[in-house]
């Protein structure tokens, strides 16, 4: 990872980026899950021909390069690898690619965060290749796939599933709810994929970038019957509540709405047993290990477990409660008056967590997700006296594991001392009224939505560039001990 911070005090910030980063791999784990299969001779047993292998996410390159190393030549492939356009114009894009095609792969890019004409292409060529299958189909499967593969149901306008997809992202509705939308528009989530295989059995492996790791929802669910109350009718009662159906086309909203057409998901589908479903990396696990490691790394270390923040785990969680949930965590670090004789790195709290918080959009400025949550956090130190004036010991880190946080071209940003004095030395005043001013430019922002260019504009961005994985986002929490 190269980073848009600087050395010295951040340099540990960035030394956990990093790790994070090696310990969401795809490329490892999925080639070690591969091995693993091909030594369990049941799977590849009176099976003739070539293996049908799809990836689709935006770990799609990587997953299928793990695969190829996992199978070591050892069966033949074919099939479709689908990532994000901008992914394959890189050095590593290009190596992969060459890589697959070498290996009876075809790679295909397509569009992210919203589905466009190269999501439908990819679409209609997966469900050409699942179609076909008569044998064995390993699928790897990560985020992003829901946009970059995709394929309306009979009549139902592209443009209108663009739509859908932009404004139900942008709505607030949680990823559950944007997904029961998603299924009940489109041929292949839902299940659909899964309806339409022919072959004798599919494998699905898959890297995780929903709280939970619900299969059903990691992508829309293709390879995996739909939950029982993701319904038609749900799907019509969440389109009213966020007034999306008046913004449809005629054709679209008549096949929505209309009983005349059979919108609903398979609950269950012939033969199920055939299809076999492997969770291989998630954000539960990844902060598990990483805690593990920082806690025999650093045995002082004040590591709290996930319950410690009261919304985490949650189906859904707004950037606002995110941001209130990590300033309680440090409300209540401080409110214990811990005391510390030195300032070695473990004398601090350091609370790690992970989602992907909703968040509605109403300005039409830069940023994402995580770059929100900061400043939200930001402003809650201001306005707070025990923690602000405990701001040169408070950092919090935001990022996208996938490298890019909304529509900004960072992964993340930074709230720290630095931050403060970046902001204090171009202000040119005393601490308190930079702290007035501070919260007035903050509060600007967060109306306008535009967290990308206020931590551009103070030096505090994360910029990694496509990582190829995408395991939702981390927050961490850093608070140093008050010395004795």
């Amino acid at each position: 990872m190269k980073s848009s911070l600087p050395t010295g005090r951040r340099g540990i910030v960035e030394r956990i980026i990093d790790r994070i980063l090696e310990l969401s791999d795809p490329v490892g784990v999925t080639r070690e899950k591969v091995a693993s299969l091909l030594d369990d001779g049941d799977i590849f047993r009176d099976h003739i021909g070539p293996v049908t292998m799809i990836a689709v996410g935006k770990a799609a390159l990587h997953m299928a390069r793990g695969a190829l190393e996992g199978i070591d030549g050892k069966i033949s492939v074919e099939g479709v690898v689908v990532a994000p356009e901008d992914t394959l114009s890189s050095e590593t894009g290009s190596e992969i690619r060459t890589i697959c095609n070498a290996r009876g792969l075809e790679v295909v890019g397509a569009q992210h965060p919203y589905p466009g004409s190269c999501s439908f292409r990819a679409g209609r060529r997966v469900l050409e290749m699942v179609g076909n299958c008569r044998g064995l189909c390993i699928f790897l499967l990560s985020g992003g796939a829901s946009s970059l593969m995709e394929y309306p149901i009979e009549g139902f306008p592209e443009d209108d599933m663009i739509y859908l997809n932009r404004e139900l992202v942008r709505s607030g509705a949680s990823i559950h709810d944007i997904n029961i939308v998603r299924k009940h528009a489109s041929r292949i989530k839902g299940g659909r994929l899964a309806q339409s295989f022919n072959g004798r059995r599919m494998i699905t492996l898959a890297i995780s970038d929903v709280m939970g790791s619900d299969p059903a929802t990691i992508g829309s669910g293709p390879t995996v019957l739909d939950t029982p109350d993701s319904t038609v009718d749900r799907c019509r009662r969440i389109l009213e509540k966020y007034k999306l159906l008046d913004c449809l086309s005629a054709e679209g909203r008549d096949i929505l709405i209309s009983p005349d057409h059979d919108l609903e998901t398979p609950k269950s589908i012939p033969d199920g047993e055939r299809f076999e479903y492997h969770i291989i990396l998630s954000n539960e696990l990844l902060l598990k290990r990483m805690k593990k490691e920082l806690a025999a790394q650093y045995p002082s270390l004040t590591v709290p477990g996930v319950a410690a923040l009261s919304a985490a785990g949650k189906e859904s969680i707004s950037v606002e409660q995110m941001g209130e949930e990590l300033l309680r965590v440090g409300r209540k670090f401080i409110s214990e008056k811990k005391v510390s004789g030195n300032d070695g790195p473990g004398d601090c709290l350091l609370y790690i967590t992970g989602g992907e918080p909703t968040v509605r959009v109403e300005g039409k400025g830069t940023g994402g997700r995580t770059q929100h949550v900061a400043l939200l956090f930001l402003q809650g130190l201001l306005c707070d006296p025990a923690l602000a004036g405990r701001m040169g010991d408070i950092t919090l880190v935001a990022f996208a594991t996938d490298g890019k946080d909304g529509n900004s071209p960072a992964a993340g940003c930074i709230v720290d001392r630095e931050l403060f004095d970046v902001f204090l030395g171009r202000s040119g005043r005393d601490n308190g009224a930079t702290n007035h001013r501070m919260s007035e430019e903050v509060e600007r922002h967060i109306r306008e939505f535009d967290s990308h260019s206020f931590f551009e504009k103070y030096d505090s961005l994360i910029t990694t560039g496509p990582t190829g994985t995408n395991v939702m986002d981390i927050y961490i929490v850093s608070i140093k001990a008050t010395k004795s």
